[in-house]
């Protein structure tokens, strides 16, 4: 849900004065502007092909410095691709160059005792389940319990082929037997 503010006057000159020290005057009136309580890891992004600029909602909360370097960096992404014809990495040489002319540490994080707080969802424990055959031992793995799967066998052979489901924690390398 992205919702477009009006920048605090002293904040939208700040901009312009950015702006003009990069060389392209206005960018701050050409781009829009919006902020967004969806942001979860980042405090912003930018679309370079629709000249955007989404913001965390929660800066606006925040100390003022914190909504100026992200602005700032955002903005400095669009100047990026706005001054230069090739493609330019999004942190590369030349962003870097672009937030020193106008005061700020090139970074892509705040440090975490200065940083807002960040909304962390819990992660929820995910599962494999086994389905196995108890007449002729044959698996199937899937990531939720599949009630209609029969061994194939089983049933060409007229046996029912219902399978027997275990539920383990999905973990990486982890091997049922």
């Amino acid at each position: 849900m992205a919702m477009t503010a009006e920048l605090p006057q002293t904040l939208e000159e700040a901009a312009g004065r950015w702006t003009e020290v990069w060389g392209c005057p206005g960018l701050e009136r050409r781009t829009e502007i919006s902020f967004s309580s969806r942001f979860r890891g980042g405090l912003g992004r930018a679309y370079l092909d629709r000249r955007q600029v989404s913001l965390s909602a929660r800066l606006l909360n925040e100390e003022r410095e914190f909504l100026e370097e992200a602005l700032c960096h955002e903005l400095a992404h669009i100047a990026v691709s706005e001054l230069n014809d090739k493609r330019c990495r999004p942190h590369g040489t030349e962003w870097k160059q672009l937030m020193r002319a106008v005061g700020f540490e090139p970074r892509t994080r705040i440090p975490v005792n200065g940083a807002p707080p960040l909304v962390r969802r819990k992660r929820r424990r995910r599962y494999l389940y086994l389905h196995r055959c108890p007449v002729c031992q044959a698996e199937r793995t899937a990531r939720r319990a599949v009630r209609q799967w029969r061994c194939v066998s089983c049933v060409e052979a007229g046996l029912d082929g219902a399978l027997e489901i275990w539920r383990r924690p999905e973990r990486r390398g982890w091997l049922w037997r």
